[in-house]
This record gives structure tokens, C-alpha cells and sequence, in this order.
């Protein structure tokens, strides 16, 4: 905002503000005050905070202290840098350009509400404690944590260290034209200071992030899916042998016929799908794996899903149908030690969510609603076919979604036969 107002943001140059920004000087003088640590601001309750946590330190008690008073002081002359030779003094329109540009109701507005917060909190911290800093404090510890917060506490070492803090923040204050002037005649050293490592550090911040773009953002979805399924693998994968360990409890003699057929067919259609040189029968055989699986739905007594896969696997296959004729020609655009590379992932990711499976179903902890629906059929919802009663009654929101979904997809099926007829009409 002083830079809009005054064409400059140089301290150096700038005096007087207070008389053409009266409500940005009223935002910036509490601010301030507040990051200065003084009474009655909510920075005074932040600063006296910190030093009671470096107070009680179980190690590096003085250190930690000395740090935080060091760190406080530099805040303290710091603010009064900001806040006195810019807006206070006498004006001198000349020095600054003279500029004059009315500063909009959302540019001013943001940071008064801000100041006068840390004013008002300061002045009621118990509006706070309870309602924000405890319950943040107990997310982090996992227990409750009750924080009482108050702007004065009684004479305690916490004050005398205030104290201390405003005493040489008004030293460095004053001092600050004479370090100013010692500073400058060093410059050469600003290339081995922490000004230095900023920028240094923001440049490889910058080649890091233009690297991993390279490798992230290929433009390859086969890429793409790849660095999915790795960092599955790595997360789920490390989580699941390190710490869960592996517990399966499977017994492949409760496997059916049935269920061993339609799995093979399940296995065998992918490796159509990537080795078939036509796209008509890599599609229908993708489509075999949709089917394969509406077809164990039904197996296991889940006809609403069985219906709604099967008409979704359709639409599916017919659009990939309609527009096969679109597609470029096949062409290989991976080695073989790429394609070999993408087998293992495959196959190593596909076992990892089969090992998840065989855990989750050897998992024996009962379910706690077939009693439920079975006490409350009859009785709430007044209907002797549980399977019903849940689909109508206790999941109407999740049926009434599959509905949705089947009529959509209905539509979207009717829609593309009926466009591929007119143009072959046409």
C-alpha cells in the first residue's frame, strides 16, 4: 500500500505518511506494536509464551533464551524502523515522488481488521484459549491440553526478560544509523551472508523443481501411471511389512469352479488386450474384465452393482468402438527394456492389491449392523425382505445414486447408437 501511495517502498526516503494513509498508519502502528511484543497487543502474550517454552527447556535452557531474546529484539527495532521514520516525521513530498493514488477499501480494509484483532484478542486472550490454542495444542500432543492465556501473569522471569528485550531492541534502535553505516562500508561480505544463501537456495529450489517437471510432467500417461503405482507400492508396500506385518488367513479350497473360470478369463483378457495387434479386440477384451466382474457380483448376490456394471461396461466398449476410427495407427514407442520395466510394475502393483484383499478377508471382527438391520426391518421400516428394506429403505441415498448412474448411463448409450445411425443414415 506505501508503495501505491508513494511510488517508493525505501524507509530511507520515506516521512509523513500518517497524513495521506491516516488508516494504513493505524494498521501498521498496532502491527507493530504487536511484533514488537508490547502490552496490551497479542504479540505481547506470543512473545512471553515463547520465553516460558525456552524457559523451561529440560536442555539448552540459556541458549534457547538467549536466542529467542535476541530474535525478539531484532523484531522490536525492526518495527519501530517501519513504523516510525515512514509514517511519522515531517512530510517531505518531494523526497518520495509525490505520488497520489486513492488506496482502495480492499487493499486497507484486510490489514486494519488484522490490527485490530491482535489489539482485541490481546486485550481478551480468553477468547482464544480455549476455542483455538487448546484444541490445536491436543491435536498435536493426542491428549487434552488445557492453555490458559493472560496478558499478565505476575512479576515472573518471563517479564523481567521482556523487559530486557524492549531495553536492547531501543539500543539496536538507535544504534541502527551507526550499524547502518558499518554495514554498508562491508558490503562485500553480503555475498557470504544468509542474504546470499537465500538466493543460492532459491536457485536450486528452481533447478530441483524444473527437474523433477521434466520427469514428472513427461506428457506420457503410460508415465504417468507408473509413478501412481510406485509410489502405491512404496507407500502401502513399506506401511504393510514394516509396520502391519502380513496376516492371511485364505483357504483356496472355498474357491469355486465358477469363480476360478470367470478369473481366468479375467487374466486372460489383459493379455489380449496388450498383445493383440486389432483395437476392436483389445477393446472387447477389456470388456471382458468389466463382464467378468458384473458376473461375480451376481455370484455373490449383488445384482443392483451386476446391473449397473454391465451397463456401464457397455457403454464403455461402444464408445471406445465409435471411436477406434480416430485413433493413430499402433506404433511402438518403448523399448523392450521399458516394456519389461512396465510388466514388473504392472505385476508387482497388481500383487500387492491381491495381497491386500487376501488381509482384508482374513480379517474376522463380525459386522455390527446385520443385527441392526435384522432387529429393525420389520419393525422401522415395515418390510420382511432385509436385502429390499436396505437397498430401499436404509441405503435410499446410495440407491438412489446407482439410479442416477443407470439412467446416465442409459442416455449415454441410446445417444451414441443413435449418432453412429445418422451417420451412417448420412
Amino acid at each position: 500500500m506505501v508503495d501505491h501511495e508513494a511510488g517508493t517502498r525505501d524507509i530511507r526516503r520515506l516521512r509523513g505518511l500518517y497524513t495521506q494513509m491516516p488508516l494504513v498508519t493505524v494498521a501498521a502502528v498496532l502491527a507493530c506494536l504487536s511484533m514488537a511484543g508490547l502490552p496490551p497487543l497479542l504479540g505481547f502474550i506470543a512473545k512471553e509464551s515463547i520465553y516460558e517454552a525456552t524457559w523451561h527447556l529440560s536442555r539448552w535452557t540459556l541458549t534457547a533464551t538467549a536466542a529467542a531474546v535476541m530474535a525478539n529484539m531484532m523484531l522490536f527495532a525492526t518495527a519501530g524502523l517501519f513504523v516510525l521514520r515512514p509514517f511519522f516525521g515531517k512530510s517531505d513530498a518531494a523526497a518520495h515522488g509525490g505520488h497520489d493514488h486513492p488506496i482502495s477499501l480492499s487493499l486497507w480494509l484486510g490489514p486494519l481488521v488484522l490490527a485490530v484483532m491482535g489489539l482485541f484478542i490481546g486485550l481478551f486472550p480468553g477468547l482464544m484459549d480455549r476455542s483455538v490454542i487448546s484444541p490445536g495444542v491436543s491435536a498435536v500432543l493426542q491428549e487434552w491440553a488445557d492453555i490458559h492465556l493472560s496478558l499478565f501473569h505476575g512479576i515472573t522471569p518471563m517479564l523481567g526478560l521482556s523487559v530486557v528485550t524492549v531495553l536492547l531492541g531501543i539500543g539496536l534502535y538507535l544504534l541502527h544509523p551507526t550499524l547502518a553505516r558499518w554495514v554498508a562500508l562491508r558490503s562485500a561480505w553480503a555475498r557470504f551472508g544468509p542474504a546470499a544463501w537465500y538466493e543460492h537456495g532459491l536457485a536450486a529450489v528452481k533447478h530441483l523443481a524444473e527437474w523433477q517437471t521434466l520427469v514428472l510432467q513427461s506428457g506420457y500417461l503410460h508415465v504417468y501411471i507408473l509413478i501412481i503405482i510406485l509410489t502405491t507400492m512404496g507407500g502401502v508396500g513399506a506401511t504393510l511389512f514394516f509396520r502391519e506385518g502380513l496376516v492371511i488367513h485364505w483357504q483356496p479350497d472355498s474357491v469355486r469352479v465358477f469363480e476360478i473360470i470367470v478369473i481366468v478369463l479375467m487374466l486372460v483378457a489383459p493379455l489380449v488386450t496388450i498383445r493383440s495387434d486389432s483395437r476392436l479386440s483389445a477393446i472387447i477384451a477389456v470388456g471382458v474384465v468389466g463382464y467378468g466382474m458384473a458376473l461375480l457380483f451376481i455370484d455373490f448376490g449383488a445384482p443392483d452393482l451386476a446391473m449397473t456394471q454391465f451397463i456401464i461396461e457397455t457403454m464403455t466398449v461402444i464408445l471406445f468402438a465409435l471411436i477406434i476410427f480416430h485413433l493413430p495407427k499402433y506404433r511402438q514407442i518403448l523399448s523392450r527394456a521399458q516394456r519389461v520395466r512396465n510388466t514388473i510394475v504392472a505385476v508387482a502393483g497388481g500383487g500387492l492389491m491381491t495381497l491386500l484383499l487376501l488381509i482384508a478377508l482374513s480379517v474376522q471382527q463380525g459386522s455390527r449392523l446385520a443385527g441392526f438391520f435384522k432387529e429393525h426391518s420389520l419393525i422401522s421400516a415395515h418390510g420382511r425382505n432385509i436385502v429390499n428394506v436396505i437397498i430401499v429403505d436404509f441405503r435410499a441415498i446410495d440407491t438412489l445414486g446407482e439410479i442416477t448412474v443407470l439412467a446416465i448411463a442409459g442416455a449415454g448409450v441410446y445417444t451414441l447408437l443413435k449418432l453412429r445411425l445418422q451417420g451412417k443414415s448420412e
